[in-house]
Formats: structure tokens, sequence, C-alpha cells
């Protein structure tokens, strides 16, 4: 249990050190632990290097697609839907919000189906 504590601890220091740079200069997404489906992706950018979605492997096994409605926009709630796979072959969809902050980390609230969940991560 010790070990799994200091494990998370070194990640979120490693994730904090490395979110300084503006929301433009992130390439990378991952949500924290089990708290969000999408373990470590590629962001997508549109031309004005705004953030619009993200794609990657998911802790269920599985690839997730995340993508806003509106360029991400920082310190304020962005609308998204999702669409993937868990276990590779059962696909699920969703829809819900970010709330972002200038650093890349953000909490939200969405749906998997029609089942609530909350989640949280980091974009670096």
């Amino acid at each position: 249990m010790k070990k799994s504590l200091f494990v998370l601890l070194l990640i979120i220091v490693g994730f904090s050190a490395s979110s300084y740079a503006a929301l433009e200069d992130k390439n990378v997404e991952s949500g924290l632990l089990f708290l969000d489906l999408p373990a470590l992706s590629i962001v997508h950018h549109d031309n004005n290097k705004q953030i619009t979605s993200f794609t990657g492997i998911n802790v269920a096994l599985g690839i997730s697609h995340r993508q806003f409605f509106q360029p991400v926009k920082a310190n304020n709630w962005n609308l998204h839907w999702d669409i993937g796979t868990v276990l590779l072959l059962l696909p699920y969809i969703g829809i819900g919000t970010d709330y972002v902050w200038e650093n890349g980390w953000y909490v939200g609230i969405g749906t998997v189906y029609i089942i609530p969940e909350i989640h949280a991560g980091v974009y670096f």
C-alpha cells in the first residue's frame, strides 16, 4: 500500500512539473489512474493550436476518443462527447464536460451510456 501511494505521489509530482506550459503546447493527455477511461492519449490541435480532441488507449483495455464541441478553453467548462471500446471489442459512447485549468489539469463529469461518472487527468 505504501509503495502504491509513493508511486502515485511521484506520478502527480511529475505531471505537475511538466504541466506549466500553455495548453497550446500540450501534446499528451493522461487520465489519473482509474479516474478517467483514457489512460494515455495523443492530443489533437486545430490550425490555431487549440486542443480539439484526443485519442488513445484506456484502462479498460480498449481505445478512447474524446471530441470537444469547441476548442478547449482554460479556466472554463468544455463540453465533449466520447466514443471507444472496452476489451477492444465492446463499444461505448458518452457525453460530458471538463473544467480545464491553465496548467493542464482537468476534472469533469459525464456519462458512459446513461451511467454517470466523474473523471480527472492532466495534459502535458
